[in-house]
This record gives C-alpha cells, structure tokens and sequence, in this order.
C-alpha cells in the first residue's frame, strides 16, 4: 500500500489514479467510501467521518495489516491510497 498526503486541492487524487494505473494497482479513493456509504456527518462545511466504518468497509476489501498502516498515516482526510 502506498499513501498520498497533502493539502486539499494540491492533487493528491490526480497523482494517485496515474501511479495506479501505470503500476497496475488499485486505487482507494476514501472520500467516494465516505460519501457513497454514508458514513460522515455534515458539520461547519466539512464531513465528520466515522473512522471505524470506513476501517471496517475499507478492511473487507484489504489486506488487514495494510489497513492499519493506512489508519495510521490518515490525518483529516488529505490523502489518496492506492493499493495491490
């Protein structure tokens, strides 16, 4: 698993989905997760996600041990992931 970090808007999804697919690899998109389950609460123009489910929808997917590496790297949702 590699793991993307920046400030919003500094294109960490962009570079992510090229090195996914120039290295064949999935790519995690963390926020689509978010947004598609539902698992975040609107508060002040930002979304409060709810780590645990998206650890335990994005574990179901991916390597476990992986998973935690990548819960140990996330820091306000400022990053892309993408993995074998």
């Amino acid at each position: 698993m590699k793991i993307i970090t920046g400030n919003p808007g500094t294109g960490k999804h962009t570079v992510a989905k090229i090195i996914a697919k120039k290295l064949n690899l999935n790519m995690i998109d963390i926020n689509r997760i978010v947004v598609d389950k539902g698992i975040f609460e609107k508060r002040d123009g930002t979304l409060d996600v709810d780590v645990n489910r998206l650890k335990k929808i994005i574990t179901e997917d991916n390597n476990p041990e992986c998973v935690k590496k990548f819960f140990a790297y996330w820091t306000s949702g400022s990053l892309s992931c993408v993995s074998k």
